[in-house]
């Protein structure tokens, strides 16, 4: 019976983080709309999501109710709680937290999560992002497992968002060039008309 509520509980978290990924989300919207829906589903403190580079750096493209104070926008390979998730591509449980990591912001002010959920986004053995959530509570094993099914469907989006990202910007390169062909073209064509008499004169004589 316990077994069935908690797969029902993480059934339901699925569908409702499936339902808030629609849509063509920009990298920053995927991650403030994923890390809100998984917080609040998952009574989570505080969540910070990262993009894994091909070089091993993480960027923050996503935070909820995170301390002013955490300014780590990039950590280098080797930075963080995220070594073993990322070393292992599953989803890590750390205990014992450094004072003030992932620290929490509320009207209250701020404290630490007593302990950290740290969630790789993997989709064809690529990890695209890393996910730390924070809670007050312990963490269960419904926590873990609600993170491993979300994960794929996360790296996809995340992928999406990506993709849509760079064509965008290819896009605007190409209009860009285009506009620069057209100047030059128009710059020709005056020299072009500005030399017309030169060359008649030329002939003339």
């Amino acid at each position: 019976q316990q077994a069935k509520a908690r797969q029902s509980w993480v059934d339901r978290g699925i569908m409702a983080l499936g339902m808030q990924l629609q849509g063509d989300h920009t990298l920053a919207e995927l991650g403030e709309v994923a890390l809100r829906q998984l917080a609040g589903y998952m009574n989570a403190q505080v969540a910070a999501a990262y993009l894994v580079g091909a070089d091993g750096k993480r960027a923050r493209f996503g935070g909820y109710a995170l301390s002013p104070q955490h300014t780590s926008d990039v950590l280098l390979p080797g930075e963080g709680l995220m070594g073993e998730a990322l070393r292992t591509r599953s989803v890590h449980l750390v205990r014992e937290l450094p004072e003030g990591y992932l620290r929490v912001s509320s009207a209250a002010g701020a404290a630490d999560p007593r302990e950290l959920l740290v969630s790789p986004t993997t989709y064809a053995g690529r990890v695209y992002a890393v996910i730390e959530m924070g809670f007050f509570r312990k963490v269960v094993t419904a926590d873990k497992e609600l993170m491993e099914r979300a994960s794929e469907m996360l790296a996809l989006s995340i992928r999406a968002a990506r993709d849509r990202s760079e064509l965008e910007r290819l896009l605007h390169e190409t209009q860009r060039q285009s506009e620069e062909l057209k100047t030059q073209q128009e710059e020709l064509r005056v020299s072009n008309e500005e030399l017309e008499p030169h060359s008649k004169s030329l002939q003339a004589s």
